[in-house]
């Protein structure tokens, strides 16, 4: 006897297989922002807020920067616990375009979930 794995005798099973991560510290607690720093070329400084999701990765759009190389933006944001912390760093440059897209991410002192839907069928090792 045969035993297939989620399709039919002959046909090969579906080979989608996911992985998610997702920032979660657990008990209702959230964070839903982190002030950052940007420095840059010819003492450039500015300072603000970035808005965070649920993902352990923010996306950073900064804009009027002057051109140059070199730019450096550090973030931080502390949870709705008052005890979760965190913080990234990203490195960038900048065209004559004067605005950044930049991705930052975080690292937390939390727990981070981890999902996965995995399509492997089981191999028999022996008899």
């Amino acid at each position: 006897m045969v035993a297939s794995c989620g399709g039919e005798r002959g046909v090969a099973p579906s080979t989608i297989d996911t992985v998610q991560l997702k920032l979660d510290f657990g008990g209702g607690v959230t964070l839903t922002s982190v002030d950052y720093n940007l420095t840059g070329p010819a003492s450039f400084h500015q300072a603000g807020t970035l808005t965070v999701a649920d993902q352990p990765t923010i996306m950073g759009t900064f804009q009027n920067l002057p051109a140059g190389s070199g730019y450096d933006v550090k973030v931080v944001g502390t949870a709705s616990d008052n005890s979760s912390l965190c913080k990234g760093e990203a490195m960038f440059n900048v065209a004559m375009s004067m605005n950044a897209v930049v991705q930052i991410a975080l690292t937390c002192s939390g727990i981070a979930s981890v999902s996965a839907d995995v399509n492997v069928c089981p191999t028999i090792d022996s008899l």
